[in-house]
């Protein structure tokens, strides 16, 4: 038991000075960054207009896309709207002969 005891002692001492280094070193990495001033900003500028022509592409496929789902449903809507006209029209033949078998 003593012996857990003293390796629990020697890490604990260990992780105090570990924990102590590391303060210092980051306040060395801190007062390094503060005298070198600040971080100087990359120029991206030569990249957006690769972007923008990207983007613009992007958007085209997008609205070809759009543009073919738009004329499939109108496709759709349209076959529809015939076989509804049909139906239609059979009924009204059927009204017509019942009017008329009614008449008689």
């Amino acid at each position: 038991m003593q012996n857990l005891n003293d390796r629990l002692a020697s890490y604990l001492d260990k992780v105090r000075s570990l924990e102590a280094a590391n303060a210092i070193l980051e306040r060395q990495i801190r007062q390094y960054y503060e005298k070198k001033g600040p971080v100087a900003q990359r120029d991206y500028s030569n990249y957006w207009n690769t972007i923008k022509d990207l983007k613009d592409k992007i958007q085209y496929e997008h609205e070809v896309v759009m543009r073919q789902s738009v004329d499939a449903n109108i496709a759709n809507l349209r076959r529809l709207l015939d076989q509804t006209n049909l139906a239609r029209g059979e009924l009204e033949m059927q009204i017509k002969g019942l009017q008329e078998e009614l008449a008689l």
